[in-house]
Parts: structure tokens; sequence; C-alpha cells
């Protein structure tokens, strides 16, 4: 063999090793992903645990709050539970935004995608308070503003007195409920 067709043979070998060096690094970094990927699934359900202990810790030190946020207290909120009922409401709705856009948005969180879709239906079924703070503000909740509208769907209520509703029975926006 000539000189000429050893370089030949050498460039071949070195093409080749560098190809399979070249996959070597694709696999490796398609495993990276996975892995980032399913930290970031840690790290959200950490984030949301997190943000649903502060919510519990609100209603477990004022259990008045807690009967008002699940629909269970037949008197109506005073002016400074009202307070403590809209901004729990607004944490509460904080907290779903964040579960439905991980397990929308976050491959390793899909899974889980049925599983909070009904909870937070449930939720959204069990709290007018927090029903009225997303009606009150769709755009910082997008992704609960569907519940909601299934749930006033199959939910109209009849005006009992003649006003605080739109024109579909619901509620209007501002009215608590």
């Amino acid at each position: 063999m000539d000189v000429a067709g050893t370089i030949a043979v050498a460039g071949t070998i070195a093409v080749i090793a560098s190809v399979l060096v070249l996959a070597f690094q694709a696999h490796s970094l398609a495993a990276h992903a996975r892995v980032a990927n399913e930290v970031a699934g840690v790290e959200t359900n950490r984030e949301l645990l997190a943000m649903y202990g502060n919510v519990h810790r609100v209603l477990i030190d004022h259990p008045e709050v807690w009967r008002h946020f699940y629909d269970r207290s037949p008197a109506a909120p005073t002016a400074d539970e009202q307070v403590r009922l809209t901004v729990v409401s607004e944490m509460y709705a904080d907290a779903l935004q964040v579960a439905i856009e991980t397990v929308d948005r976050l491959a390793s969180y899909q899974a889980y995608g049925d599983p909070w879709r009904a909870y937070i239906e449930m939720f959204v079924a069990r709290s007018s308070a927090l029903r009225s703070v997303i009606r009150d503000f769709p755009a910082a909740w997008p992704g609960l503003v569907p519940f909601v509208e299934a749930f006033d769907a199959s939910h109209p209520v009849p005006p009992a007195d003649g006003g605080e509703r739109d024109g579909g029975g619901h509620r209007a926006p501002g009215s608590i409920g």
C-alpha cells in the first residue's frame, strides 16, 4: 500500500471514529435531558407541595376561613374573614394554575395530567370563593377558566333576587359564588 492509500484508510478510520463518538455524545445528551426533565418534575412537585402547605397553614390557623372556602358556613364572612378568604382563594388558584401548566408542559409530569385535572375539577366545584377569584381575574389563571366554565355550564343558578347574575344564570363577575 502506498502513502496515499495509507492516508485514505487512516482518514476513513478517523471519520468512522468521529461518527461513533458523535453518536455516543448524542446518546449521552439525550440521557442527560431525560434526567433534567425528571429533576424538573421533582422540583415542581416540591414547589406545589409548598404552595399547598401555605394555603393549608392559613386554613388551619383560621378554621372559619376553611368553612367559608368550602361553602360550609351559613353566615357571611366578616370583613377580616373575607380578606383572608380572597387571599386563600388566590393562593389556591396559583397552586392549581402551576399544577395544570406543569402537566401540560413538563413531559415527566404528563402522566399525572388526569389526576390533577380531576383534583382541580373537584376543588372548583367545592369552593364558590375559588370560582369567584378565577372569574374576576381570568387572565391570572387561564388554565383554570375552562374548569369554572364547565362547572357553570353544568350548574346554572336561577337568580333569586333578579340581580348579580348574567344572562346565562351564572353569577356576574365580581359577585361571590
